[in-house]
């Protein structure tokens, strides 16, 4: 191993703690520049979460804690994790190394349905368009992969090595953009069902989404959050108050410069 590379063993997980000496320095420093989220890599038991929320609020921190799940040993605790943190991120890479292949997509649906339960957001991350690393356009089962997430319940998808390190970023942010549209536009034709309680609207544009999404951030009333972004669950937006602000400024920006 050298640095930056680590080892995965099926149906194991390592024994270092969730939170590093090196973690409590970023962490630290993030508390000092006020970032919005954490997301805490490698979470095997809620307490893991709590130790971090104890300490943001010792501090007057209101940044939310995202579990990312991606160790064997958090699927056992999955409710009792999700209970304790403020959404979640599926990171299917490093879990499919941990767990069987086959039983990721099974994970991802439970993380998914347990927080819309609890009316906590879902991101789906890694290896969604990973051929788009090098390649111009993505495989069938890529698009199918996004729009399996979406029909799910997920509130994002999200890009990791495709936009990091890949030739074709912009590329890979356009696909994925175009099968979220073309997913919400089925939807709302009636042809696909949405999953129970995901609010869908009608948006002409990117641009339309974003500045509607930037009104809607910006809004005191909470039942008009994200009116014309596509599947969005209306019960995990209220779950951000703190962190709409932010979002808003962002949206804002986005509607800017789309053309």
């Amino acid at each position: 191993l050298t640095s930056r590379l680590h080892l995965n063993v099926r149906g194991k997980s390592a024994s270092l703690p969730a939170i590093t000496e090196k973690d409590w320095e970023d962490i630290r420093f993030g508390h000092a520049n006020k970032v919005d989220m954490y997301a805490l890599s490698f979470v095997k038991h809620e307490n893991d979460l709590i130790a971090l929320k104890e300490f943001l609020e010792e501090n007057n921190d209101r940044a939310l804690v995202l579990p990312k799940i991606e160790s064997a040993q958090a699927v056992p605790r999955l409710r009792q994790i999700l209970e304790a943190a403020d959404g979640a991120m599926v990171a299917r890479g490093d879990l499919g190394a941990e767990i069987p292949v086959e039983d990721v997509p099974i994970v991802q649906q439970r993380i998914i349905r347990i927080n819309r339960e609890l009316k906590k957001p879902t991101i789906v991350a890694t290896q969604m368009l990973e051929s788009m690393i090098q390649y111009p356009t993505p495989t069938r089962a890529e698009v199918a992969d996004i729009t399996e997430a979406l029909r799910q319940g997920a509130d994002a998808t999200m890009l990791s090595g495709e936009t990091a390190n890949g030739r074709y970023p912009d590329a890979a942010l356009t696909v994925m953009s175009t099968v979220a549209e073309a997913v919400h536009a089925q939807v709302k034709a009636g042809e696909m069902s949405p999953p129970k309680s995901v609010r869908v609207r009608a948006s002409s544009s990117r641009k339309a989404a974003a500045a509607a999404a930037a009104a809607a951030l910006s809004s005191d009333d909470e039942a008009a959050a994200f009116p014309e972004a596509a599947l969005v669950s209306s019960e995990a937006a209220s779950d951000l108050a703190g962190f709409r602000e932010s979002m808003a400024g962002a949206a804002a920006g986005l509607a800017k410069n789309l053309d």
